[in-house]
């Protein structure tokens, strides 16, 4: 159980959070060298007086919300599940397959009462090769994530004035009283690939490159296109041994994010993020037991 309070917040997060989970998990190596593991957990969620946003997790990067401004708290019940298989091809090759799906319920106590149903799920096929001085690992990642956001009707006779608000893409944001039901779907679909490499005392290298498109529409039977959303991110890392005591590093993350307008076809929101790090590691060793490394980078 975790809880996370404090009066300093942003204006759309809660002002406290309570996080209670149950899980179960299971592991069984088999003596041809297969491996079974898998993990079952339900969690419960208490988020005390939020407003605004109702997705999931706030996202820079995804230009659409879905937000009103009454105060209430949210409350989330959830399971999920994680398998896991790894399989020995050859002494030095080993398949692998992790498998994680997910599906919970979130709901806010006051009118407009909104209702986020999601699932997801995420695939990860990897192959590893070992030899007796070197190492590589490959692994691909495909995800579906579907969150599913309504209200409930609602009449200004009731009492309460909620202000409902809506991003289409980046037009101006839709102001309105809460008076009818509305709903949100945003449907996110990605991919990704990376992978490592070990050569002992000589190179170790790592990249990672991720694709993902999300889909927003409007409406039940009746789907109202409202735009989508594009990112990309690449990865890698490199760090050189020279065969003295200092390594030599480089590091460089790329990502870029664009939003498209439903009806217009164009381009209205478009960020890009490039930096560069590259450095040496220069461990100092004074006496036994007693060691101090330093750092110096160039970044941009």
């Amino acid at each position: 159980m975790t809880t996370m309070a404090g009066t300093d917040r942003l204006p759309f997060t809660p002002s406290r959070k309570s996080y209670q989970n149950i899980a179960v998990s299971a592991f069984r190596e088999m003596k041809s060298g297969v491996i079974f593991a898998g993990r079952f957990a339900y969690r419960y969620e208490q988020r005390k007086d939020k407003k605004w946003l109702h997705n999931a997790e706030n996202n820079l990067h995804i230009p659409f919300y879905f937000a009103d401004s009454s105060t209430g708290d949210f409350i989330l019940n959830g399971i999920d599940w994680n398998m896991l298989f790894s399989y020995p091809l050859s002494k030095n090759i080993h398949a692998g397959l992790n498998i994680f799906y997910n599906v919970d319920e979130q709901f806010k106590s006051v009118f407009p009462k909104p209702n986020i149903k999601r699932n997801s799920v995420h695939i990860h096929p990897a192959l590893a090769f070992s030899g007796e001085h070197s190492r590589l690992g490959l692994r691909g990642s495909f995800f579906r994530y579907k969150e599913d956001m309504d209200t409930k009707r609602y009449r200004l006779e009731q009492g309460k004035t909620p202000t409902f608000m809506r991003i289409r893409g980046l037009d101006k944001p839709l102001m309105t009283y809460a008076k009818t039901s509305e709903e949100r779907l945003q449907d996110i679909r990605g991919w990704g690939l990376s992978a490592d490499m070990d050569l002992a005392e000589i190179l170790l290298f790592e990249t990672n490159y991720e694709h993902a498109k999300t889909d927003i529409t409007d409406g039940g039977a009746y789907p109202v296109p409202q735009g989508t959303w594009d990112i990309t991110r690449f990865y890698y890392r490199a760090d050189l041994y020279p065969g003295c005591k200092a390594n030599l590093f480089f590091q460089q993350q790329i990502s870029r994010s664009e939003g498209f307008h439903p009806d217009l076809d164009r381009r209205i929101y478009v960020r890009n993020y490039r930096q560069f790090k590259g450095g040496l590691t220069i461990p100092y060793r004074h006496s036994n037991g007693e060691m101090w490394s330093g750092n110096p980078f160039l970044c941009f």
